[in-house]
Parts: C-alpha cells; structure tokens; sequence
C-alpha cells in the first residue's frame, strides 16, 4: 500500500487529500480544507505563508503513516529564499496589486453566476 497527501491551494482556499493506493486500486479522501486568505504587503497581495504551513502540519498529524506530500499551486506563485533556504518574502500572488486582485474576483464571480444561469 502506498499513501500520498497531496495538497490543493487555490484562489481563496486550500485542501488536504489523502490517496492510497492498494491492491491495484486507487482511492482519496478531503482530510482537511482550510482558508487561503490573501495579505497586503508592500502594495502587494501575498499568501499567508506562516499560516498555510501551520494547515499543512495539521493535515498531516490527521494523517499516519504518508509516504509521500505532494503540493500543487498556481504557476504564478512564487516566494524569495535566501542562500540557506529560508523564505525572505512572503509568498507573492503573482505580484498582482490589490485592485488587479479585486477586478480578477469580481470576473470569476460573474463569469461563474453567468455560467450557472446558462447551464441550468
């Protein structure tokens, strides 16, 4: 059996997944779901790093005996480490400003309430 907890970070929230996989089948299970509430910083919106490492650590003490984690983000992230590895800046969003951030939620919600109208 083998046992991957793999993690989702999206726009405005984050989950834990654990898959197993045994006997030539494969399942998963939400273990955990948590916020991802963006901060200002400098003028631009940053990912709560301190925080997000924090769900992370709880999902895996929900969890025994994982194999493996497995992190999936936007490809737009990204955060500054110094020589030894440790993270300098807050993990930035893209480096989108705080309006750019507000005119891309208002798209998503009505692009999505106008999807939902067209596919009833």
């Amino acid at each position: 059996m083998s046992r991957v907890l793999a993690f989702d970070f999206g726009a405005s929230t984050g989950r834990a997944i654990l898959a197993e996989y045994k006997n030539g089948k494969l399942s998963y299970n939400e273990v955990h779901r948590f916020d991802n509430n963006l901060v200002e910083k400098d003028g631009l919106l940053c990912w709560d790093f301190d925080y997000l490492l924090n769900e992370v650590k709880k999902a895996i003490d929900m969890c025994e005996n994982v194999d493996s984690l497995a992190f999936d983000t936007w490809g737009v992230d990204y955060g500054m480490l110094d020589k030894d590895g440790k993270l300098t800046r807050h993990k930035h969003r893209g480096a989108l400003r705080a309006a750019d951030h507000l005119y891309a939620a208002f798209h998503r919600t009505y692009i999505s309430r106008h999807m939902n109208q067209v596919h009833k």
